[in-house]
């Protein structure tokens, strides 16, 4: 009868140290809403993100609200750009994906050609709260 006890003991607490390993995730996510000057979402434009460490290259598209998500980066520095016909192309570099992150960056388009880039460089690093 103890050694049965044991052996229940034993499991329960095996299991009580190996579930919450488990849930550990070692990727970051990306994710936003494009609009434009009006804050009117724009659908179907495209999404890009860099990661400038590895050159690997994902790509997406808004959805009918407006968003786009990159989900299950490898951390390191992304470059965001997002092209739509009717605006400027709009590029942020330096966007840097931690583990576990779950970043939203949220993009307003100025209308011009999509020749013109609109660049962001000197912008506050986004806040861990």
């Amino acid at each position: 009868m103890a050694l049965r006890r044991e052996l229940c003991l034993t499991i329960v607490l095996l299991c009580g140290f190996v579930l919450p390993l488990a849930a550990q995730e070692a990727r970051g996510n990306l994710l936003g809403r494009v609009t434009d000057s009006s804050d009117a979402v724009i659908i179907g434009a495209k999404v890009e993100a860099l990661n400038t460490d590895t050159g690997v290259r994902f790509s997406t598209t808004t959805n009918r609200s407006g968003d786009y998500i990159f989900p299950l980066l490898v951390p390191g520095s992304y470059t965001i750009t997002v092209e739509n016909s009717g605006f400027k192309t709009y590029s942020r570099k330096g966007i840097a994906v931690r583990v576990g992150d779950q970043l939203s960056i949220n993009i307003a388009m100025e209308v011009g050609q999509s020749n013109q880039t609109v660049q962001v460089t000197a912008e506050s690093p986004l806040l861990d709260t």
